[in-house]
């Protein structure tokens, strides 16, 4: 018959391997988090941009101050 500290340790040991396996798909999905909010970010600012342009005079006053090679 198995002791009591045994089957604790037991209990332990997978326990600690439950918190080890779900700290790397934390560190995973953090990875993919930040990956996704920069392409997120990139489309808010493609966005604002476009829409600086198309507001009715936003894009002359930078295009006039823009220098033409």
């Amino acid at each position: 018959m198995p002791s009591v500290v045994g089957l604790l340790e037991q209990r332990e040991r997978g326990a600690r391997r439950r918190v080890d396996e779900l700290r790397e798909e934390a560190d995973r999905i953090q990875a993919e988090l930040a990956v996704a909010e920069l392409k997120w970010q990139e489309w808010v600012i493609a966005r604002r941009r476009v829409d600086t342009v198309l507001a009715p005079g936003g894009g002359e006053a930078e295009i006039a101050g823009a220098d033409v090679a």
